[in-house]
């Protein structure tokens, strides 16, 4: 018995798959589709029964007309049959399975003039206000670029730029940080450099100073990397990539194998929307991807693919592979909201324990890259090149017994290679027949005693190195992280002036890396830095006596 296939158009509706794609699929012809949803042919019972199969429900809901409560069936039915494919929950009801994980993306426009424009201003009163005044000040300058001048319209653009550290939101004041002065005065290259700077040390799903996430995911640093692992990434599969690592735990590798995996079966779109349906639509508008287009950092095509230009491949191929898109917190992963105090605390606690086993390790190890340092530093390098940023971790403060433990164990590891690493020594440059006799640490023995206090005080000075031939000083500045810049005191400066050539600035970076098996600790080694020191493209902030 023939009838007219009155419940087709609102079946494809709900399956959201277009009269075209269903002719493909079930080799019908496109006209005889057609003809079926606007009425002009009745359904054969051979065609039924592969209308059917095909959609995996009741023939008789083809060719009636549809009440709210069968839509509603047809609708369950459709979720039910992604979840057999798509590693999915299992109705909206499951909605409440998220609630324990909060991934929080950014909801604001992700344009990069808009950027600029509130930077710009920011960097022209150089100083913190308050919130409530940078709202009241800069709403008519919004309203003059034509880009809102409303309150919150006001507030709101300062989330992409505190989202990469550009600016800073402390309590109720707002203040713009190295990285945003570096950002506002360089060109579009050491602007990118400044962005990379700051994907590099920066937190994304955690303790971000504009959004309260609580994920282990880094959304922009995996959306980067998943673009150099695939090739190209439309936002559809990149909202795919946070849902199965964010809420699915999985690792960014499994991640990428089960995309590929939805790809092949053109479970993409069904993923998506069933997304969508609980209401996660926003995985699939990041807004960063928006900023990133506009500062060259990728590229999209008609089709809505990014990709990575080669220009920008080149260079930081090797940063975006490495970067740690999921990092575990090690902090209490229950609360939502973390603040800045608890990110110190945590921070302290995990360098603590990295210490400890550290000193109690042997330290001569072939798990550091050495090299001399530059000390060409032009006038068009101020404040440009990451280098000198200063931003990182949110500028979290160190506890002080943390800092001397930190500074300590990076003599030790200098002291251990200087007493049995010939290599080290040739870093050294001395002279024809100079011989070392002694190598004396102050603070050797830190590990073993407790409540140690720095015996190198007032020294200048942190190793000494006497040869048969004059006395070599040794000064260790150690950073756990990859900031380069580092502090000198009164005695340390004027000791590198007396000595000239005698005194070694030696700058640890990267310490965290002690025991990776992929990463090294880095060590610059610099004789006579006071040359190079007060050269002030080099001074990142100078404090002095006026009497």
């Amino acid at each position: 018995m023939n009838n007219y296939a009155l419940g087709l158009p609102t079946i494809i509706s709900i399956y959201n798959i277009s009269a075209a794609s269903l002719a493909k699929d079930l080799k019908f012809s496109k006209s005889t589709v057609y003809d079926w949803i606007n009425q002009k042919k009745k359904l054969s019972s051979t065609n039924l029964k592969k209308l059917s199969d095909f959609f995996k429900i009741p023939e008789h809901y083809f060719i009636s007309e549809l009440s709210e409560k069968e839509i509603e069936h047809i609708s369950n039915l459709r979720a039910e049959s992604i979840t057999k494919t798509v590693e999915l929950p299992i109705s909206k009801d499951s909605k409440s399975l998220l609630k324990d994980k909060n991934l929080i993306l950014l909801k604001n426009s992700g344009k990069k003039s808009h950027v600029d424009e509130v930077v710009s201003y920011m960097y022209h009163i150089n100083h913190s206000i308050p919130l409530k005044s940078f709202v009241s000040y800069y709403q008519e300058e919004m309203k003059k670029s034509g880009i809102g001048s409303s309150e919150t319209g006001t507030y709101h653009k300062t989330v992409l730029p505190r989202y990469f550290g550009l600016l800073e939101k402390d309590k109720n004041n707002i203040s713009i940080t190295s990285l945003g002065k570096a950002y506002h005065i360089g060109n579009i290259e050491e602007k990118i450099e400044v962005i990379f700077t700051a994907l590099q040390t920066l937190r994304f799903g955690r303790y971000n100073n504009a959004v309260s996430s609580n994920s282990d995911v880094e959304a922009p640093l995996m959306f980067l990397k998943s673009i150099v692992v695939l090739g190209s990434i439309t936002l559809n599969e990149f909202g795919c990539l946070l849902y199965l690592t964010h809420n699915m735990n999985k690792s960014f590798a499994e991640a990428i194998e089960t995309l590929l995996k939805y790809k092949k079966e053109n479970k993409v779109l069904d993923l998506r929307d069933h997304l969508k349906e609980l209401e996660l639509g926003k995985y699939f508008d990041p807004k960063f991807n928006v900023f990133f287009t506009d500062l060259g950092i990728v590229s999209c095509d008609k089709k809505k693919n990014y990709t990575i230009p080669s220009k920008i491949l080149s260079k930081y191929r090797d940063t975006i592979l490495n970067f740690d898109v999921i990092k575990v917190d090690i902090s209490d992963t229950t609360q939502n909201i973390c603040s800045t105090n608890d990110y110190s605390m945590s921070l302290n606690n995990e360098i603590s324990n990295s210490l400890n086993e550290f000193s109690s390790s042997i330290t001569t190890n072939s798990n550091i890259n050495v090299k001399k340092a530059n000390t060409s530093y032009s006038n068009d390098t101020t404040l440009n090149k990451s280098s000198k940023f200063s931003h990182t971790k949110n500028n979290i403060e160190l506890d002080s017994s943390v800092r001397s433990n930190l500074g300590w164990n990076g003599e030790k590891l200098i002291f251990d290679n200087l007493k049995n690493s010939t290599d080290f020594l040739s870093y050294l440059n001395l002279k024809e027949n100079e011989v070392i006799e002694e190598i004396t640490w102050y603070n050797e023995g830190f590990e073993i005693i407790e409540d140690w206090v720095d015996k190198s005080i007032g020294y200048g000075h942190d190793i000494l190195i006497k040869t048969n031939l004059r006395l070599l000083y040794v000064e260790v500045k150690t950073s756990y992280g990859s900031t380069s810049y580092s502090s000198a005191t009164t005695n340390e400066l004027k000791l590198m002036f007396n000595e000239g050539e005698n005194y070694y600035l030696f700058k640890i970076s990267n310490f965290k890396n002690w025991k990776s098996s992929t990463k090294k600790i880095d060590i610059i080694i610099e004789n006579n830095p006071i040359e190079s020191i007060l050269n002030i493209n080099r001074i990142k902030e100078l404090v002095f006596y006026v009497k």
